[in-house]
């Protein structure tokens, strides 16, 4: 086990949950997943046991989120929903201008393909409202991104941790 690159980077950093992707499944049948995972110790003798990896396919994220009844835009029929993963570069999860059964690549905010409303620095600017290396208070965390929302060119963006943070903070 220890062979694969993400069982080997959880059981270094065994307090961790590690998130991976968007990654395709490597058959060439077009599933792309974003995975989640943690390291598994005897909680007696500390050794180490296994890897938990859990995948989640963008085709799902996508289906849930096409769902999502917020605004109604007449101009188009509906809403987009765009996910990005809190990463270094934006890579998009789930958008209706990004078919991942499609593509061969991962795609980030920057492709102009992605009508998200959702700039660069707006980006850099979500992502500094809170350090999630810290410790927080589930409120605040609630709070400044409750009221870190804008509308441009007709879009209506926001943005919110998922998942949702816990009501007890853990460093």
């Amino acid at each position: 086990v220890l062979e694969k690159d993400w069982c080997r980077k959880m059981a270094l950093e065994p307090f961790q949950t590690h998130f991976f992707g968007p990654h395709n499944s490597g058959l060439d049948d077009g599933l792309w997943y974003i995975s989640m995972g943690k390291a598994v110790y005897d909680r007696l003798t500390n050794e180490f046991i296994a890897c938990i990896l859990i995948n989640i396919s963008l085709e799902s994220i996508d289906d849930a989120v096409s769902n999502v009844k917020l605004l109604n835009r007449a101009e188009d029929g509906g809403i987009r929903v765009t996910v990005v993963k809190w990463d270094e570069e934006g890579t998009v999860v789930a958008s209706p201008e990004w078919n991942s059964s499609n593509e061969t690549e991962p795609t980030t905010i920057n492709n102009s393909r992605i009508e998200r409303g959702l700039s660069v620095q707006d980006f850099e600017r979500f992502k500094s409202l809170v350090d999630f290396r810290e410790e927080l208070d589930p409120k605040d965390v609630r709070r400044k991104f409750e009221g870190a929302s804008y509308e441009t060119d007709g879009l209506f963006v926001s943005a919110y941790p998922l998942p949702v943070p816990p009501e007890k903070s853990t460093k």
